[in-house]
């Protein structure tokens, strides 16, 4: 299995699960989820599942576009994060036939494409 993992707040989740259950409290679904990217993950590589539909925020008054973003399943660990889309890769998932929610991925970001703002990415579906 890929090494990918969201490491940002792994040790502040680990925290809130020990208090919890000193506090004798049996957590359920987690609700807000870790916020990361592929930058942010080791090796710029994931394996993963998409638990959601991307998801686009708010508008800025920036010339920026908003932040996209789907709930995913870190096949290597188990984690569910909050995984930020960038807009080459939306349009890549958005032609996946059958949709791509509940489906297993590998993604890697490659380099900056020269003289563009945007990464090269790499999308492989995984067999089950």
């Amino acid at each position: 299995m890929v090494k990918g993992t969201a490491v940002t707040t792994t040790t502040q989740t680990a925290s809130a699960v020990a208090v919890a259950k000193k506090m004798g409290l049996k957590l359920g679904k987690r609700l807000i989820l870790p916020l990361t990217s592929l930058t942010h993950i080791e090796g710029r590589a994931i394996a993963c599942r998409f638990d959601s539909e991307i998801v686009t925020g708010a508008a800025t008054t920036g010339k920026d576009k908003p932040m996209a973003s789907a709930a995913v399943t870190d096949l290597a660990t188990g984690e569910q994060i909050q995984l930020v889309i960038p807009t080459v890769l939306e349009s890549n998932l958005a032609r996946v036939v059958g949709g791509y929610v509940g489906k297993n991925f590998f993604i890697a970001q490659g380099d900056k494409v020269p003289g563009k703002k945007y990464f090269h990415f790499e999308l492989f579906e995984l067999e089950e």
